[in-house]
């Protein structure tokens, strides 16, 4: 018989309604009417609940896992003795009926088995050249992004007055004095190192759209939501591909998620053959 962790289903309140009616139909059952209205309640069937190797070491596990240290005699024979009492809860819930008809109890219970079936599927580690094929097919997915330092002044008065800034600037005027005297930058009068991304959120599309052609050294004036930006690159930390090496990590994860899938669908179809299904094409 499988071990379940202590107190794991005796932490959902869903649980606890469910004992209380069931140990009031046990106790009382000519004073509380069953669970579900009308059924007969069968009779004990397995009565018989084992304390084996196999759940004294899972609860011994468990208790470890929890404490950081094994578990002492004291601790071990009263996390027996809260499994004996979930164990009997939990049949005389499922003999009462209360486990029938419930989505929490069916979403519950179809999640574990799917975690038993995603347990039961051994994975051959892949080969580098699996993972080089991987790493080819999926190259966006490992490329850096790059990263632009920009510094900036901002106004709300029109391009061509961003445009005559730039002049300002290129003319000789020191930026940080500009600064000073116009409007307060959105974000500051230097973005350092922001991705693309970044800035698209800080700033919207056409920002970005005037900023991508630019080279290190370039200005220009650039449209936010706010208003207009005299910009110009200070310097660009180039994006480009991932060294394979350094991605492989990242690649052995995405492997096993995707061969862990393919093994539930697999695992799934096979169990679908022992079930015929009625009223549904």
């Amino acid at each position: 018989m499988a071990g379940r962790a202590p107190g794991s289903i005796l932490a959902e309140p869903l649980v606890w309604f469910g004992i209380v009616a069931a140990l009031a139909w046990a106790v009382a059952p000519d004073a509380v009417p069953p669970p579900r209205w009308g059924a007969p309640v069968p009779p004990v069937q397995d009565a018989t609940i084992v304390v084996d190797d196999h759940v004294r070491a899972e609860l011994r596990a468990d208790l470890a896992a929890t404490r950081g240290r094994a578990p002492t005699a004291v601790e071990e024979a009263l996390a027996v003795e809260r499994w004996i009492e979930e164990e009997m809860l939990v049949r005389e819930a499922r003999r009462t009926g209360l486990d029938v008809g419930d989505a929490t109890v069916r979403r519950h219970l179809a999640e574990r088995m799917a975690f038993l079936l995603d347990a039961t599927v051994s994975q051959t580690p892949p080969d580098e050249a699996v993972l080089r094929a991987w790493y080819a097919q999926d190259a966006e997915a490992f490329e850096r992004p790059a990263r632009w330092t920009l510094r900036q002044l901002f106004t709300t008065a029109g391009a061509d007055h961003a445009a005559a800034l730039l002049r300002r600037v290129a003319a000789g005027d020191d930026p940080v004095t500009l600064a000073e005297v116009g409007e307060p930058p959105p974000g500051g009068p230097v973005l350092r190192r922001r991705t693309a991304a970044r800035l698209r959120e800080l700033f919207g599309d056409a920002f970005v759209d005037g900023l991508t052609p630019l080279r290190e050294g370039d200005a220009a004036v650039l449209r936010s939501r706010d208003g207009w930006h005299a910009a110009w690159v200070e310097r660009i930390d180039g994006g480009g591909p991932v060294p394979f090496e350094e991605a492989l990590p990242r690649l052995r994860l995405r492997w096993e998620a995707q061969a862990a899938d393919d093994a539930r669908v697999r695992a799934l179809e096979s169990l679908a053959t022992r079930y015929e299904v009625e009223g549904w094409p």
